[in-house]
């Protein structure tokens, strides 16, 4: 599956229905790879809008993919446009440890990836239940040049 590549070099991959063990090793090929890794991305990212199931079969065969992507070419990993309990499924199957980053949506990936422009006055809201998820994102923000607010409760957020 070929990635859409989106603006502020992100390379986006879609799969459809069920994600297992098989049906992940066809998601990103080693020419899939090979392509995305010659297109100067700073971000690869699967989106799970239209994944109806997964296993953790399917995620770590993924995400063996997807490190060595990380390794090879030194750009950021992850999933996006997740639902909230995909969002609790990938904290169960890594014993609240997520080895890679987690976008709510595409759009929220984009401020991550960067892009031209000043971004000096604009404040971002950070909130996420997990502290390292929340601490990680606020230094990732603040690196791309904008202004992280960072909010520690759901009371806090609303």
């Amino acid at each position: 599956m070929r990635p859409v590549v989106k603006k502020r070099r992100i390379a986006l991959f879609t799969p459809q229905g069920f994600l297992d063990g098989i049906s992940a090793m066809q998601i990103i090929t080693i020419q899939d790879m090979q392509t995305t890794m010659s297109l100067n991305v700073s971000m690869v990212l699967v989106s799970l809008k239209k994944v109806v199931f997964f296993n953790k079969n399917g995620i770590t065969s993924l995400l063996d993919i997807m490190q060595k992507m990380h390794k090879e070419m030194n750009v950021t990993i992850g999933f996006c446009d997740y639902n909230e309990e995909q969002y609790r499924t990938f904290f169960k199957f890594f014993d609240d440890q997520v080895p890679f980053s987690l976008f709510k949506t595409i759009d929220i990936a984009l401020i991550f990836a960067g892009g031209e422009g000043s971004k000096d006055e604009e404040s971002v809201l950070v909130y996420n239940e997990d502290s390292t998820q929340r601490s990680m994102q606020a230094i990732e923000i603040y690196d791309r040049g904008y202004n992280p607010v960072v909010v520690q409760n759901e009371k806090e957020y609303y």
